[in-house]
């Protein structure tokens, strides 16, 4: 939300076309990573959410970046987890979701008269469930299984 917010704030006021990446920790070695465009002819576009390693990541968000040639606008909190992916951005923005962000989307979309069919048909982003840790890394596993011989 911190994003669309920004960009209908900020950005509706600028004459230049740019990408843009909302890059959210997903925990366990990995990040949820949405795409998407803006320019003043189409307005907000955005791809689907995938979530890839911190490399995959970066190397999505280089690739996305020399296609379109424009720009890259970050937005996001991985800036202390993983700093190496936000030199891929022209300019980063820290931000998290919550509840107030999603209900002022929700608040935007009820303005609009959109509904959840055509929300879907013009790509508005969607929240994606956050994780904590919800299984042992195979070292752990190990490590379990060793105290336990010991026991």
């Amino acid at each position: 939300e911190y994003a669309l917010r920004w960009i209908n704030d900020e950005a509706s006021d600028e004459t230049r076309d740019f990408v843009w990446a909302s890059i959210l920790d997903a925990r366990m070695s990995e990040v949820y990573l949405l795409t998407g465009s803006y320019s003043k002819e189409q307005g907000l576009l955005a791809d689907k959410t995938v979530m890839l390693s911190p490399q995959a990541a970066k190397q999505t968000l280089e690739a996305f970046k020399n296609k379109q040639s424009k720009p890259l606008i970050g937005f996001g909190d991985i800036a202390a987890e993983y700093p190496e992916v936000l030199a891929v951005f022209d300019e980063w923005h820290d931000a998290l979701p919550n509840a107030v962000s999603i209900s002022s989307l929700a608040n935007s979309m009820l303005e609009k008269e959109a509904t959840v069919a055509q929300s879907i048909e013009q790509s508005i982003p969607t929240p994606v469930y956050l994780r904590n840790q919800v299984a042992d890394t195979i070292a752990e596993r190990k490590l379990k299984q060793a105290q336990k011989q010991k026991s």
